[in-house]
């Protein structure tokens, strides 16, 4: 009996590592094994596919990616802070909110060099348009080129980050410049800033159309939207001087992050 104990045991062994090592090969490391649970195929055709990496790498045209958060839930480089949600609501429903306001004016994907296909497909950006605002009488000063650290956008998906950068360029209009050299963001103003989020931000193996679709909330037949999106898209600028002014104005939201989201 023992001896062919030990003629079977190593031939189980020899068979359990196998398996593991095609198991190791099929799901990868940790990481992937997460992003992949992140496509959720809808039966659409299939866009262009994300082309980060599960690390912080330089985005062309500037910024940083946050591609070693991918898959991660709750994640924001700039910390959303209580009740904004609420106050950016209530701001968009006509009532009256002390404080600097961040508000999502539009948003979208497209191909930078129009009717290409193949390799050019990768031109792919994801445009953001979003506009400031003091909430009250008094500017709201801000470092430039637009707070101190630029401009974070997340996107999150329900099993977590899909798409990511800080650092982002940003492109102002309506802004003027103060005698103390940081923009100048006054009441009346019609300041809004333009910026681009690459392929290269979204992490890899996402469907970026697919995560545009998910943007957008449920309609019914009467085109009326019945729910939230199943994507949200944040964007944040953050600068001591908008906690400054809302423990001025006495806002209802504290902090110097000035976050928007896409959320109805």
């Amino acid at each position: 009996m023992n001896r062919q104990v030990r003629r079977v045991v190593p031939w189980i062994l020899g068979a359990a590592i196998s398996v593991l090592l095609v198991l190791w090969w099929s799901w990868g490391s940790p990481a992937q094994a997460r992003l992949g649970a992140l496509g959720e195929p809808d039966g659409l055709p299939p866009g262009p596919m994300g082309t980060g990496s599960l690390h912080s790498v330089p985005l062309p045209g500037g910024g940083m990616s946050d591609g070693d958060h991918c898959g991660a839930k709750g994640f924001h480089f700039f910390p959303v802070p209580p009740g904004a949600h609420a106050a950016a609501a209530a701001a968009l429903s006509g009532r009256r909110v002390p404080g600097p306001q961040l508000v999502l004016l539009s948003y979208g994907g497209g191909n930078g060099l129009p009717g290409k296909t193949g390799p050019y497909r990768h031109q792919w950006t994801f445009s953001i348009s979003f506009g400031l605002g003091p909430g009250t009488s008094r500017a709201l000063s801000l470092a430039q080129p637009i707070g101190a650290q630029g401009v974070a956008v997340e996107i999150e998906g329900p099993h977590g980050l899909v798409a990511g950068a800080h650092g982002l360029p940003v492109s102002l209009h309506g802004a003027t410049t103060g005698p103390d050299h940081r923009l100048a963001v006054r009441s009346g103003d019609e300041v809004t800033a333009d910026l681009p989020l690459p392929l290269a931000a979204v992490c890899p193996g996402i469907d970026a159309g697919q995560v545009e679709k998910g943007l957008s909330g449920p309609i019914d037949a009467h085109n009326t939207v019945i729910g939230q999106p199943p994507y949200r898209l944040f964007v944040s600028i953050s600068d001591p001087s908008i906690g400054a002014l809302r423990a001025a104005v006495h806002a209802p939201v504290a902090g110097d992050a000035l976050t928007g989201d896409n959320l109805d």
